[in-house]
C-alpha cells in the first residue's frame, strides 16, 4: 500500500508540473502570437504605407513644379491620381495607429492644405496658372494693334525728336514684355526674391511713360491723338502687371507647399522612427519569450525528472522485495506453469468447430471439382464445335470469291453484248426500211444487257456485305475459341487446386482428433492446478527462516502435489521416450 501511495503521489505530481508547464507554454505563444501579430499586421503595414505616402506627397511637389515649367495642365491628371493615393494610403494609416491620431491628423492637415494650395478653384496652383496663360495669350495677340498705334505717332511726329520719342516707346514697349517674359519663362522673380525682375519691369514702363508725356509737345501730335493710339497699352500694362502678379502668387504658394510637406515629411518620419523601436521592442519581446519558454520547460524538466527518481528508488525497492519473497513460490510453481502453457498453446490452435469445418471442405471440394471437370469438358466440346464453324465459314468465303468471279465474267459478257447491240444498230441504221425490224431488236438486246449488268453489281454488293459478314463472324468465333481456351486451362487448374484442398481437408481433421485427445487432458491438469492456486493467499511476503518449512506446508509444497504427479503422467504418456 505505501508502493502504491508513493506511486500516486509522484504521478500527481508529475500531472501538476506537466500541467504549469502547459500554462506558462500557452502563455509564452500567447505573448509570442501578439507580437508577430503586431509586427507583420500593424507595425511593417504602417511603415510601408507611411513611405507611400512620402513617396506620393514628393511627387504631388514635383508635378506642380512640371507644371509650372511646362505649362502643360494635362499633369493635373497625375496630380490626381496621386493624391489620392496619398489619400488612400493616409487613411490606411489612421486606421492601423489609432494610438497616434494627433500625429496622423497632423499629417492630413498638412495634405489638405497642399492640396488646397494646388487645387483650389480660385488660388490654386493649377488654375491660377491657367489663366495666367490665357492672359499671355492675350498679351500677344494685341501686340500687333499696340505696335501699330506706336508707328502711326512715328509717322504723323513733325520734328525730329518726336519721331525718336516715339521710337523709343516702341522699345520700351518691347523690354516691357521682355522682362514680363524673363520674369516668367526663367524664374527671375523666384529666384531673386521678387525684387530686381519686377524692378527691371517698372524701369521700362516708367520711361515709356514719360516719352509719351514728352511727345505731346509735338506740334502735331496732341493729347487725345497720343491717348487714343496708346489706348491698348494701358491694358497691356495692367494686364502684364496680372501676370507678374500672378506667378508671385504661384511662386510663394510653391514655396508654402514645400513648407507644409516638410512638416508632413518630418512627422511622418519621426513616426517611423517610432514605429521601429516598437518593432525593435516587438522583436526583443518575442526572443524574450521564446529564451523564457525554453529555460522554464528545462527547469520544470529537471525538477520533474529529479521527483521521478526519489519516487521510483523507494518503489523499485520494494518491488524488488517482493519480487525476492515470491521467488520461492514462483521457482516452485515454474514447472507446472511451464507444461500449462505448452498444452494451453496447443488447445489454443484446434477446435472441434475446425475438424468439422474441415470435413464439410472436404466435401464441397469434391462437388466443385467434378463441377470444374464437367465444365471443362464442356468448354472442350463448345471449343471443337467453333473450330467446325470456323472452317465452314472459311469454305463459304471462298464460294463467295468464286461467286464474284463468276459474276465478273457474266459483267464482261454483258458488256461484249451492249457493244454488239450497238453495232446491230448502226448497221440496221445503214440498211434503212429493211433493217428497222432489226434495229428494234438490237436495241432491245441491249436494254438486256445494261439490266443484266446492273444486276450483277447489285448481286456483287450483296455478295460482298455477305463475306463481309461472314469475315466477322469467323473473327468472333475465334475471340470465343480463345476464351473458351483460356476458361478451360483455368477449369482444369482449380480443378487440381480442389484437389489439393481436398487432401489437405483429410489430413487436417486428422490433426484435429489428436488435438482434441490432447485438450481433454489439459483441461483435466488446469482443474488441479487451479485447486492449488486457490490454496495461495498470493500476497508475496516471507516469515523469515524459522517459519519457512511451516509457510511451505501451508502452501500445499512440502509434498508432491496431485496437479504436479498427473502433469508427469501425461508427458509419460505423451513422450515415453523421455523416461
Amino acid at each position: 500500500m505505501k508502493i502504491g501511495r508513493r506511486m500516486v503521489s509522484g504521478f500527481a505530481i508529475l500531472m501538476i508540473l506537466c500541467t504549469l508547464i502547459g500554462i506558462l507554454g500557452i502563455f509564452q505563444i500567447n505573448t509570442l502570437n501578439t507580437n508577430i501579430t503586431n509586427i507583420s499586421q500593424k507595425f511593417l503595414p504602417a511603415v510601408e504605407n507611411s513611405r507611400e505616402v512620402k513617396y506620393h506627397g514628393d511627387n504631388m511637389l514635383h508635378l506642380v513644379k512640371d507644371y509650372i515649367e511646362s505649362k502643360d495642365y494635362a499633369l493635373l491628371g497625375e496630380y490626381l491620381e496621386s493624391s489620392e493615393e496619398l489619400d488612400e494610403h493616409l487613411s490606411n494609416l489612421e486606421s492601423l495607429l489609432p494610438e497616434y491620431a494627433n500625429e496622423l491628423s497632423s499629417v492630413r492637415d498638412d495634405y489638405e492644405t497642399i492640396d488646397a494650395i494646388i487645387t483650389d478653384a480660385n488660388i490654386g496652383i493649377f488654375d491660377v496658372l491657367n489663366a495666367t496663360m490665357e492672359k499671355i495669350h492675350y498679351i500677344h495677340g494685341i501686340v500687333p494693334d499696340l505696335e501699330k498705334g506706336i508707328e502711326n505717332l512715328i509717322n504723323w511726329a513733325v520734328n525730329s525728336s518726336g519721331k525718336l520719342n516715339a521710337t523709343m516707346m516702341l522699345y520700351w514697349r518691347d523690354v516691357e514684355e521682355h522682362f514680363m517674359h524673363e520674369y516668367v519663362m526663367m524664374g527671375t522673380g523666384k529666384e531673386a526674391g521678387w525684387g530686381e525682375g519686377r524692378e527691371d519691369f517698372t524701369e521700362a514702363v516708367d520711361n515709356f511713360n514719360s516719352l509719351q508725356v514728352t511727345l505731346a509737345n509735338d506740334a502735331n501730335l496732341t493729347t487725345p491723338i497720343i491717348n487714343n493710339e496708346l489706348s491698348l497699352h494701358t491694358s497691356h500694362y495692367t494686364t502684364l502687371g496680372e501676370v507678374m502678379d500672378n506667378f508671385d502668387d504661384i511662386w510663394t504658394n510653391d514655396l508654402l507647399t514645400e513648407t507644409y510637406y516638410s512638416d508632413l515629411y518630418n512627422t511622418l518620419e519621426n513616426l517611423v522612427i517610432d514605429l521601429d523601436i516598437r518593432v525593435d521592442s516587438a522583436v526583443s519581446n518575442a526572443k524574450a519569450s521564446v529564451s523564457s519558454a525554453y529555460i522554464i520547460t528545462i527547469i520544470v524538466l529537471a525538477i520533474a525528472i529529479s521527483l521521478g527518481v526519489v519516487v521510483a528508488v523507494p518503489t523499485v525497492r520494494g518491488i524488488v522485495r517482493i519480487t525476492k519473497n515470491m521467488e520461492s513460490v514462483l521457482k516452485t510453481g515454474s514447472e507446472v506453469s511451464v507444461n500449462v502453457s505448452n498444452m494451453a498453446t496447443e488447445l489454443a490452435a484446434s477446435s472441434n468447430e475446425v475438424n468439422a469445418a474441415a470435413e464439410e471442405i472436404a466435401s464441397t471440394t469434391q462437388e466443385v471439382s467434378q463441377n470444374t471437370t464437367s465444365q471443362v469438358e464442356s468448354l472442350v466440346a463448345i471449343t471443337k464445335m467453333a473450330n467446325e464453324i470456323d472452317s465452314h465459314s472459311r469454305d463459304v468465303m471462298t464460294s463467295t470469291n468464286d461467286i464474284n468471279k463468276i459474276m465478273d465474267i457474266i459483267t464482261g459478257i454483258s458488256e461484249q453484248t451492249n457493244l454488239l447491240a450497238l453495232n446491230a444498230s448502226i448497221e440496221a441504221g445503214r440498211a434503212g426500211e429493211h433493217g428497222r425490224g432489226f434495229a428494234v431488236v438490237a436495241d432491245e438486246v441491249r436494254k438486256l444487257a445494261e439490266e443484266s449488268k446492273n444486276a450483277v453489281f447489285e448481286t456483287g454488293d450483296k455478295v460482298s456485305v455477305i463475306t463481309e459478314r461472314i469475315k466477322t463472324s469467323v473473327d468472333l468465333i475465334g475471340a470465343i475459341a480463345e476464351d473458351i481456351e483460356t476458361v478451360t486451362a483455368a477449369g482444369e487448374e482449380n480443378s487440381r487446386a480442389m484437389e489439393g484442398i481436398s487432401a489437405s481437408s483429410e489430413q487436417q481433421t486428422a490433426s484435429m482428433e489428436e488435438i482434441s485427445s490432447t485438450a481433454n487432458k489439459l483441461g483435466t491438469l488446469a482443474e488441479e492446478l487451479k485447486l492449488e492456486l486457490e490454496k495461495s493467499d498470493g500476497n508475496g511476503k516471507a516469515n523469515g527462516n524459522g517459519k519457512k518449512s511451516e509457510e511451505t506446508q501451508r502452501l500445499g509444497f512440502g509434498k508432491k502435489s496431485k496437479s504436479l504427479t498427473l502433469l508427469k503422467t501425461i508427458r509419460k504418456n505423451d513422450t515415453p521416450e523421455e523416461t
